[in-house]
């Protein structure tokens, strides 16, 4: 009797990214018959590009995990599960804890977005200072952070919202990049894009982003912002916006948005 080999493969943001800005003949070419399982993580991604990454790898394959080196895995999400949380990187498995909290440290109402906390036995010990002392930063209850900012709904699925170091403070409202960065990656000519805040007189900070449009692609500014109009509120439009191309785009090795990156090499070329 013949062996068929399972297949698990790991892919972070910006490998999927590119292997999407393929040719459509090259991805229709791929033959995903021995995959079982493809795994999802490293950064934040847009429901649609998810959407685009299970139409192409077909039914009960990509799975998607939310952790960190600090806290190992704290959420997952199935395949069958991706259309019906749009957006969520899924509940925790047996043995996390998770808890998303105000400022003061205290829960905040499912769909609120607070600091997401977590414990658990895979949770580091702590960092290690050069004296050889341990410290866990904002250690709630055994809980610890890594800055991330989320919502878990009534039924306990989380969504991430961003990075809290990284909100833009514009006339007084909270903006999260991430959430813009997700409605650009809707659009059908962006490949990519990071967003980030930048100095104003008048309301403080203003977003900006660098926007990476898929090859062959033309991105017109007023187009851009009318495909955003209805999907974002008019204080998270971007008022600056630069353009580069995928491999110039800052992200780090798991897709990760670097927005210092982005602010300090792309600032002279805002329009």
């Amino acid at each position: 009797m013949a062996r068929h080999r399972a297949t698990v493969f790991f892919l972070v943001p910006t490998q999927w990214q590119r292997l999407l800005a393929l040719p459509d003949a090259a991805r229709a070419a791929a033959d995903w018959s021995s995959v079982r399982c493809a795994i999802l993580a490293g950064a934040p991604v847009a429901p649609e590009t998810k959407a685009r990454i299970a139409a192409w790898l077909g039914p009960d394959r990509l799975w998607e995990f939310y952790g960190s080196s600090e806290t190992g895995t704290v959420t997952v999400i199935g395949p069958r599960d991706h259309a019906a949380h749009p957006g969520s990187v899924g509940r925790p498995p047996a043995g996390v804890s998770l808890r998303v909290l105000d400022d003061a440290g205290a829960p905040v109402a499912a769909g609120e977005v607070g600091e997401v906390h977590v414990r658990s036995a895979a949770v580091m010990a702590g960092y290690l200072a050069d004296d050889g002392t341990l410290s866990r930063p904002g250690e709630r209850d055994g809980h610890v952070s890594v800055g991330d900012l989320g919502r878990v709904d009534a039924d306990g699925w989380l969504t991430l919202v961003d990075r809290k170091h990284d909100t833009i403070i514009s006339g007084g409202l909270n903006v999260y990049p991430a959430e813009i960065e997700r409605v650009l990656a809707e659009h059908p000519d962006v490949a990519g894009a990071v967003c980030f805040g930048v100095p104003d007189d008048e309301w403080g900070q203003r977003v900006a982003a660098v926007i990476a449009p898929r090859p062959g692609a033309t991105l017109d500014d007023a187009a851009l912002q009318a495909f955003l109009r209805p999907r974002l509120a008019g204080y998270k439009l971007p008022r600056a916006v630069a353009y580069c191309t995928l491999d110039e785009l800052p992200v780090g090795g798991s897709g990760k948005a670097l927005r210092r990156a982005a602010r300090a090499r792309f600032a002279a070329a805002l329009r």
